[in-house]
Parts: C-alpha cells; sequence; structure tokens
C-alpha cells in the first residue's frame, strides 16, 4: 500500500466536536472533513485510524485543548486518505465553456 504525506488538521468546535482534515502535500483541493463528537473519540481515532502512537495521540489531544486547533505532517495509508476525498458531483467536473 502506498503512503500519502500531508498535514493532518484537527480543530475543536464550540459544540465540542473536534473537526478533523487530513490535507495532502500533492492533491487536488477536494478535502472532505472528518468530524467526531468529542476529543477522547478524537484521541481514539489518531491510533486507530491514522496510526498515530498513544503518546502522540495523547500529546495531540493536548495541544487542542490548549489551542483549538492542531497541525502536523503525516503520511498515512492511501485507504485511510481515500476518506477524505470529497466525491465531485458530474456537473462539478465539467468546465464551464462545455455544453451539457
Amino acid at each position: 500500500m502506498a503512503e500519502i504525506n500531508g498535514k493532518l488538521m484537527a480543530a475543536l468546535l464550540p459544540n465540542g466536536t473536534v473537526r478533523v482534515v487530513f490535507v495532502p502535500s500533492l492533491g487536488s483541493g477536494n478535502e472532505a472533513s472528518h468530524t467526531v463528537k468529542n476529543l477522547s473519540t478524537a484521541e481514539k481515532e489518531f491510533v486507530s485510524t491514522f496510526g498515530i502512537t498513544p503518546f502522540g495521540a495523547a500529546w495531540i489531544r493536548e495541544e487542542v485543548e490548549r489551542n483549538k486547533v492542531f497541525c502536523i505532517l503525516v503520511d498515512i495509508d492511501d485507504k485511510v486518505a481515500a476518506m477524505f476525498r470529497r466525491v465531485q458531483a458530474e456537473h462539478e467536473l465539467r468546465h464551464p465553456s462545455d455544453s451539457p
């Protein structure tokens, strides 16, 4: 399996949920966010989904609690990166000059 490098970002929202986004270094700019219900769930996701060590996940959690946002460069599996790709509708793929 290929690994994709990029930025893993997390933001603590006012309602207590955590938005996680992976932005590949080379990409098309169609990233979608993944929202989890709280910091505890986000910490578990960092370990189980992204392969970050439990110590690293605890550190990320502390940073998100303190600063409300966090960003780190990571290499993740291409199947995990696919979770963060927004599927474009057919009308978004057409060029404006193309006739329907």
